[in-house]
């Protein structure tokens, strides 16, 4: 039996639309006719809720570029960190691919993480970065 798909359709819609509100003169509609993600006409509908998959699909791949930037900038300042993960994830995934105990090698990873107290320094990493951007704003406001 399938169910009706209306109502998931409509909140996604709706979604869409009032996201069309916070997006709008953001730069991202430039954004992903740069990137040949999507030609203008179907950025406009997108931001218009018109195509739902792909506003979702298109907002998915933006969350995981933006997290890519954040994690270089992030690793950027934190070489120290960034080596040590190295070496536990490749112990994890050499562990994905049948040379290991996946479960080991998670654990291992997330003790690493913890040793390193990656979220603190992720939070210093956000207020540092937050404080820079509000300066420089102030500047060009001046």
């Amino acid at each position: 039996m399938q169910s009706d798909q209306r109502p998931i359709k409509y909140i996604l819609c709706t979604g869409a639309v009032c996201s069309q509100t916070f997006w709008q003169n953001s730069g991202i509609d430039f954004c992903w006719t740069e990137a040949d993600l999507y030609g203008s006409a179907t950025v406009r509908q997108i931001l218009d809720g018109k195509h739902v998959r792909r506003c979702i699909d298109a907002h998915i791949i933006t969350l995981q570029k933006l997290h890519s930037l954040y994690q270089a900038a992030f690793f950027e300042q934190h070489s120290d960190v960034l080596d040590r993960l190295t070496v536990t994830a490749e112990i994890l995934k050499d562990a994905c691919h049948g040379s290991g105990d996946v479960h080991q090698a998670q654990e291992k990873m997330m003790q690493e993480m913890q040793s390193l107290n990656i979220q603190a320094k992720m939070c210093q990493f956000d207020k540092q970065t937050t404080i820079c951007y509000h300066a420089a704003v102030l500047a060009n406001d001046n």
